[in-house]
């Protein structure tokens, strides 16, 4: 039987009481681990600020960036471009008729 870091972390995660595993928890570091529990507590809120913050700042970015992707994606598997080659030979195919 292996042990896989996925397996590890998860039993880790288990002993931890239901906190989140991350690489920090996996590698067995943990950087407040000199604090006392109310200090690291508030440590561990303003890093999740800090993230959230970050999050939020570049949402509409990614929002944006997600939209273009969604428009690309249905355009691509409608077959736009080769309705549009249609339409161009049958312009031209018309075009001495007139």
């Amino acid at each position: 039987m292996r042990n896989r870091p996925a397996e590890a972390a998860w039993c880790r995660h288990r002993r931890l009481g239901g906190e989140s595993p991350n690489l920090l928890h996996v590698l067995g570091l943990d950087p407040f681990a000199g604090l006392d529990p109310a200090t690291r507590e508030i440590a561990e809120t303003r890093q999740f600020g800090e993230r959230l913050l970050f999050t939020l700042q570049r949402l509409s970015f990614l929002i944006r960036l997600n939209g273009e992707m969604l428009a690309n994606n249905a355009a691509r598997d409608l077959g736009v471009e080769r309705l549009i080659a249609s339409l161009d030979r049958a312009s031209a195919g018309i075009g001495p008729m007139a």
